[in-house]
């Protein structure tokens, strides 16, 4: 269902519901609202909303004049997707986002319990993904790695040591980042996985990421999302092909 958001973008909101699936959570979808691009971060925090079961907008915006605009800005003064808004209140950064929903709808299961020896491992890894993984795939792949006194000093340190401790990670997960759980780190850590593996090959695919992707992607909630990015990516030019945003 598609209806109008005032004007203030090109494309039509989209309300997503998920109501009409068994065991959801009961959320006025105008209440929660997320502002993404198919070509963004943007679509881990919809897979994270699809794995919380609930109905939920979704605005869709160029990386353009629409992401710098005075609308847009007063949600992120960054002018960066994704920004979730949910009851009137504004949350941004991908991983800050997901680990919100995960608290919010403690139902779902998303986070381990507070009393679970897996808490540290949850917290681990989605934050070495915002502050690590992340940073160090944009710089791999714009050739800006930072070596010497400056990788000592910066949250990616040397390249070769954060595939090491990938390694870790995985070799540690049963089958999960948190055991048998699956939890919000899993749709980060594995959303960056596949990004740095399948679209920008800032790291090389192996046996052991992709036995830890292999059944994370045949989740419902992640087949969702993908579906929807893929019906609607052709309308949508991605960050680096934007004409306006070249001279930032």
């Amino acid at each position: 269902m598609k209806t109008n958001n005032e004007k203030k973008f090109n494309y039509q909101t989209i309300v997503i519901k998920n109501s009409q699936n068994l065991n959801v959570e009961s959320v006025d979808a105008s209440s929660l609202i997320l502002y993404s691009n198919p070509h963004s971060r943007g679509n881990t925090v919809q897979w994270m909303l699809n794995e919380c079961a609930v109905d939920y907008t979704i605005q869709l915006i160029q990386f353009n004049n629409e992401t710098k605009s005075d609308f847009f800005h007063s949600i992120n003064p960054l002018g960066k997707v994704p920004a979730l808004v949910h009851r009137g209140k504004i949350v941004t950064e991908t991983v800050a986002i997901c680990s919100y929903l995960a608290e919010y709808f403690p139902t779902k299961m998303l986070k381990p319990e507070s009393n679970s020896p897996y808490l540290t491992d949850y917290y681990r890894w989605l934050f070495f993904t915002a502050g690590t993984l992340d940073s160090a795939i944009i710089a791999k792949l714009t050739n800006t790695l930072p070596s010497g006194l400056v990788a000592g000093m910066s949250s990616i340190g040397h390249f070769e040591d954060i595939q090491t401790v990938i390694k870790t990670a995985l070799k540690s997960a049963k089958p999960y980042l948190c055991g048998d759980q699956f939890t919000g780190a899993d749709v980060v850590f594995a959303s960056y996985l596949l990004f740095a593996t399948n679209v920008t090959h800032a790291i090389e695919s192996s046996s052991l990421i992709d036995n830890y992707l292999h059944p994370i992607i045949q989740r419902p909630a992640y087949l969702q999302m993908m579906s929807f990015v893929n019906l609607h990516r052709s309308e949508f030019t991605p960050y680096a092909q934007s004409p306006s945003l070249q001279c930032e």
